[in-house]
């Protein structure tokens, strides 16, 4: 199963400003281990709850672009490619 880092559910109805989200996301990276496979993100739900939440999120992304020894993908192609390297059980088998 791949690891979600944190519950970001926390950042639901805090009023943090643009910055406090994106220090928050920043400060779950740096948590993460060399050559760990972890997820972060959150539910459309809680980032389009406040417009700080989605920005501070859409900050966090593009600081994780820069960085070049993170790969960013979505869960689903994530699991995707674990189902074709048979490193993951799929839905159909289970």
């Amino acid at each position: 199963a791949l690891p979600i880092c944190f519950p970001v559910t926390i950042l639901y109805d805090q009023k943090k400003s643009r910055a406090e989200i994106f220090e928050y996301f920043k400060s779950l990276y740096q948590q993460i281990s060399p050559g760990e496979i972890r997820g972060i993100g959150a539910h459309p739900w809680v980032l389009y709850s406040d417009e700080n939440i989605l920005l501070g999120y859409q900050d966090f992304l593009d600081f994780l672009t820069h960085q070049n020894d993170v790969e960013v993908k979505t869960a689903l192609s994530f699991v995707r490619e674990l189902e074709q390297t048979g490193g993951f059980l799929s839905a159909k088998k289970l």
